[in-house]
C-alpha cells in the first residue's frame, strides 16, 4: 500500500472511530431525554392531580392514569435497555479479550469463535433496539396523551 492510501485509510479508520463514539454519546442522550420528559411528565401527572384533589374538581381522570403509566412503563422499559446493554458490551468485553488470548496462543482466524461471538452479540443488540424503541415510543404516548387531556379539560 503507497503512503497516500494508507494516509487516507488511517484518516478513515480514525473517522470511524470516532463516528462509533458519537453514536454511542446520542444513544446515551436519547435515555436521558427519555428518563428526564418521562419523569417530567410523571411530576406534572401528579400536580396535576394534587389540583384536582385539593379543588375538589371532578373529571374523568382516565387519560392522565394512561399517561401516567405510559411514561411510568418509558421509564421502566429504558431501565430494562440499559441492563441489556450492560451485558451486550459486556460480553463484548469478554469476547475480545477471548480473542487476544487465542490469538496470542494461535494466530490463526478462529470463525467459529467469532460465529458464537456474533451470534451473541446479534441477539444482545436486537433486543437493546427494541427496547430503545419501545420507551422511546411509550414517552411519546405518554407526551401526547397528556396534550390531549389537557385540551379536553378547556
Amino acid at each position: 500500500m503507497d503512503s497516500t492510501n494508507k494516509f487516507y485509510l488511517d484518516r478513515f479508520i480514525n473517522h470511524k472511530e470516532r463516528s462509533s463514539n458519537n453514536v454511542s454519546y446520542s444513544i446515551g442522550r436519547i435515555d436521558l431525554m427519555i428518563i428526564s420528559i418521562s419523569g417530567a411528565g410523571i411530576y406534572i401527572i401528579f400536580e396535576t392531580l394534587r389540583f384536582l384533589i385539593e379543588n375538589s374538581i371532578e373529571m374523568n381522570l382516565a387519560l392522565i392514569k394512561l399517561a401516567g403509566c405510559s411514561f411510568a412503563v418509558a421509564i421502566v422499559v429504558n431501565f430494562a435497555s440499559q441492563w441489556f446493554a450492560y451485558w451486550a458490551n459486556k460480553e463484548e468485553e469478554n469476547w475480545t479479550e477471548e480473542i487476544i488470548r487465542e490469538i496470542s496462543k494461535h494466530p490463526e482466524f478462529n470463525q467459529q469463535l467469532m460465529d458464537q461471538h456474533e451470534a451473541t452479540s446479534s441477539k444482545l443488540g436486537r433486543i437493546v433496539r427494541i427496547l430503545n424503541v419501545s420507551a422511546t415510543v411509550a414517552m411519546l404516548f405518554g407526551m401526547v396523551i397528556l396534550v390531549v387531556f389537557n385540551l379536553n379539560s378547556f
